[in-house]
């Protein structure tokens, strides 16, 4: 049964080093995770089974809350990280295109982990050059637990080990470019999307035994305390598994 009321995370702890901790959504409590120490949720993911198995039935109410726990991002340096691009229909409608074909097939861009991802209560840093053009997007982050290659849409659940909340920050200015000698070059996705802190993220991954399947959550994003987006998790063009697959391919 879904239970989406907590999530695994990474906080940093008052000796200034990197921890594995669970956050209560309710209270926004941030908890100790029993067994052995990893230091943040990358380096657990390495024991993910052994993890799994450890949380299963963990009984969080009641448990003190880590003093001067400070959140990071969730997954902090992924070795990966991948980003579907053009996947919900209203955002196909905002840029003024209709809706792909039905066989349309996953499109995927990057981002260096190491500089975009950045935690939930950290600054994007925001040129403030008018001509940067610098947008937001919500996303449903697929966390992969168990590594594959050719994975079927049918077996992709079995990879992933959770879900998260990542903002796809763009710059729009810059995307495009002028007097490229070829249309190959006429777009730059670097420099739109690769930015430093372009890729806000958590502020916990929900393991996938408590949301087997997210299309009924939805994603909500606020600019300046003003709704700008409000999708079904389940309305994306290409669904969550055949992501994965398309991924490992």
């Amino acid at each position: 049964m879904a239970d989406p009321s907590w999530g695994l995370c990474t906080y940093r702890g008052a000796d200034g080093s990197d921890a594995l901790g669970a956050l209560r959504h309710a209270d926004g409590a941030v908890v100790a995770v029993p067994g052995p120490g990893h230091r943040g949720l990358i380096a657990a993911m390495a024991e993910w089974d052994e993890l799994e198995r450890r949380l299963a039935g963990w009984d969080r109410a009641g448990l003190p809350g880590v003093p001067a726990g400070a959140l990071l991002g969730p997954l902090r340096c992924p070795p990966k990280l991948i980003c579907a691009g053009v996947n919900y229909g209203s955002h196909m409608a905002e840029m003024g295109a209709g809706a792909p074909d039905p066989d349309w097939a996953a499109w995927f861009f990057l981002k260096p982990p190491t500089t975009t991802v950045i935690g939930p209560d950290a600054a994007i840093e925001i040129d403030p050059d008018p001509e940067e053009q610098v947008d937001w997007e919500g996303e449903l982050g697929i966390v992969i637990g168990g590594r594959g290659r050719g994975i079927t849409a049918d077996d992709a659940a079995a990879h992933v080990a959770g879900f998260t909340v990542v903002n796809d920050i763009s710059a729009r200015g810059p995307h495009r470019r002028t007097g490229a000698p070829h249309d190959a070059f006429r777009y730059d996705w670097l420099a739109s999307k690769a930015q430093d802190t372009f890729c806000p993220m958590g502020p916990a991954v929900t393991p996938r035994w408590l949301l087997p399947d997210p299309d009924d959550q939805r994603l909500r994003l606020w600019v300046n305390d003003v709704l700008k987006q409000d999708e079904r998790a389940g309305d994306m063009l290409v669904g969550w598994r055949q992501l994965v697959a398309a991924a490992s391919a």
